[in-house]
């Protein structure tokens, strides 16, 4: 028994914390990726009060808009309906009184081909999840 336990302890400090499909890296834009389902959510920011939404298959490739749509809303209450652009990805206007550089949430409801998604939250300011390396990029 005490062998089991000192072996789960081992393995735990060895191994690379597991984080969900990208949370510790950028996307293919430059975004953050989370994963509501069958699909992933790349959020982009593209401006001061705009954010452009990426609905990537499992593979993190071919964005679509097709069948799809995307609703964001905010820790401030706010709730915005995202356009679909270029047939890539989403625009997004921001919430009313949401800043990407204070602290706060996102929330996307997407459905991506007509495969509806969890809702996925972005904690704000945007950064990586730390995996441990010195090297990773964070926004």
């Amino acid at each position: 028994m005490k062998f089991a336990v000192i072996l789960t302890l081992m393995c735990m400090a060895v191994t690379r914390p597991a984080y969900g499909h990208g949370e510790d890296s950028l996307g293919p834009h430059g975004g953050f990726v989370k994963m509501p389902g069958a699909f992933h959510t790349e959020l982009v920011p593209s401006g001061k009060d705009q954010v452009s939404i990426y609905l990537l298959d499992l593979n993190w490739r071919n964005p679509s808009v097709q069948k799809s749509e995307v609703q964001i809303s905010s820790s401030t209450g706010g709730t915005s309906t995202c356009t679909p652009r270029d047939g890539k990805f989403f625009a997004c206007r921001l919430p009313e009184g949401l800043d990407l550089g204070k602290k706060g949430r996102l929330t996307i409801k997407a459905t991506r081909e007509a495969q509806p998604g969890a809702e996925v939250s972005y904690e704000l300011p945007l950064k990586l999840r730390e995996n441990g390396s010195k090297n990773l990029r964070s926004k």
